[in-house]
């Protein structure tokens, strides 16, 4: 009996290719295909005959699904489905799973880190530092503790959960929302509320949003939200940009304090709540790096899920 065929459609480093591939099971061969350099023609003709394809940080057109004619699943490697067309793989009735929590801890732990460096100044302070202004960066009134701040996760599932737990060892407190809300036993035994979108977002010094890329969550991170944060002296951080396909924005920061004040946040020019996302394309305000002004976009509230 020949091997079972999986093509994996990847976008991954040599090292992470060949620990994933040095994984291979006994009667499988798996056949890499570089998604975002190789031709789609050439993708189309690796998966006619595979049994299984498997995509990871990289996008499979349709063309390349409907020529998947003897597919029996399509596994990502990762929680999210946003980069895969699930309506056409329900009409080919091939069968499609997500690797959901396999990498959650690091995932925690970069949310953390990210709220410890925008509280720190750290960016600043380094590249301070490096130049020789040794005191410039940090003047002993524009540094933030993580105690008794509150900590508001948007998507309380597997990553919130955990980021929660690691928050609460710095000694801050935690609220929630999520769609799906915990019984109210794992409520206590996490030491967590749930509360509004719209008291999450008004009453936490931090927010932090672990939800997927869906209908209900894109653009829920919008202009009339970031408006109701609270205000605070000496803000860290300044820019929040509108994210669309129309303005160019970068991925070179995904934590955000609120926006710069424009003509719609007049007097709020000194704020430090700050923003955390592992699900930065439910913004309709991307965050980019520090200008004068930033110019939030909007968009209709909606509301979020759990990762």
């Amino acid at each position: 009996m020949p091997d079972a065929k999986v093509v994996f459609i990847h976008g991954v480093s040599q090292p992470v290719l060949k620990a994933i591939t040095s994984l291979n099971p006994e009667g499988f061969v798996t056949i890499p295909v570089e998604g975002k350099t190789t031709p789609e023609e050439k993708q189309i003709e690796a998966v006619k005959d595979a049994d299984f394809i498997m995509w990871f940080s990289a996008r499979m057109t349709d063309r390349v699904l409907r020529s998947a004619t003897k597919t029996r699943l399509v596994q990502g490697l990762s929680a999210g489905y946003d980069s895969v067309n699930l309506k056409l793989l329900r009409e080919l009735n091939i069968p499609c799973a997500n690797n959901g929590g396999a990498n959650s801890w690091a995932v925690a732990d970069h949310a953390v880190l990210a709220m410890l460096t925008l509280y720190r100044r750290m960016p600043a302070a380094d590249r301070a530092t490096r130049e020789g202004r040794w005191r410039e960066a940090i003047d002993g009134t524009n540094t933030f503790e993580m105690a008794n701040k509150v900590v508001g996760v948007m998507g309380f599932g597997n990553i919130g959960q955990k980021v929660a737990r690691r928050v609460q060892a710095f000694d801050a407190t935690v609220q929630y929302y999520d769609k799906f809300p915990l019984k109210p036993e794992r409520e206590q035994e996490l030491k967590v509320k749930r509360v509004s979108l719209e008291e999450l977002f008004r009453t936490s010094d931090i927010i932090t949003c672990h939800a997927p890329l869906t209908n209900d969550t894109r653009n829920v991170v919008n202009r009339q939200r970031l408006g109701t944060m609270k205000p605070r002296r000496y803000s860290s951080t300044r820019a929040a940009a509108k994210w669309s396909t129309k303005r160019r924005s970068t991925r070179r920061s995904r934590t955000s304090a609120s926006p710069a004040p424009d003509s719609t946040f007049s007097r709020r020019s000194l704020w430090t709540p700050a923003i955390h996302s592992s699900s930065w394309r439910t913004w309709s305000c991307h965050p980019t790096a520090p200008e004068p002004r930033g110019t939030p976009g909007s968009a209709a509230p909606s509301s979020p899920t759990r990762t």
